[in-house]
């Protein structure tokens, strides 16, 4: 299989070893050849794929979602695990089910912003309705007495 060179680079470093350059995620890595010859090398780059696996499969939102609820469940305290779902639904409303690579700091000022209003929003009605079940309390106590 021939790899295009747009997403896959050749590079030998100073130890004289070729590496394979690619992207995972949106970050840049390395992967090395094991070879200082560059035929051998280049023998490598056509069979990329096997060399680094199915790394650069594109990971989703929700893939993300599953894989950190089930480590979050392992390692938080489960009265913690509402916060945390709770966020990550929202953030996938927000988002929708894009690449986690995808999601830039836009999106998390938009998702905190759009946030703080909703909270905002509703612990206003929350307070309103506290004082008025206060002051409701407070007249039935003085009818009452």
């Amino acid at each position: 299989m021939s790899v295009s060179s747009d997403r896959y680079s050749l590079y030998k470093r100073s130890n004289e070893i070729y590496y394979i350059g690619y992207y995972d995620d949106g970050k840049r890595k390395w992967k090395s050849t094991g070879t200082t010859i560059k035929t051998e090398a280049l023998k490598a780059l056509t069979h990329v794929k096997d060399l680094i696996g199915e790394t650069n499969k594109p990971k989703m939102l929700s893939e993300f979602i599953t894989a950190f609820m089930e480590y979050a469940e392992k390692t938080y305290s489960p009265k913690t695990m509402p916060m945390f779902r709770k966020a990550l639904q929202h953030l996938s409303a927000l988002t929708g089910n894009i690449r986690i690579s995808a999601i830039t700091p836009f999106h998390v000022d938009l998702y905190k912003t759009k946030r703080i209003d909703e909270v905002s929003r509703n612990f206003g009605k929350y307070r309103t309705s506290s004082i008025a079940i206060s002051v409701w309390h407070r007249r039935s106590l003085e009818i009452h007495r």
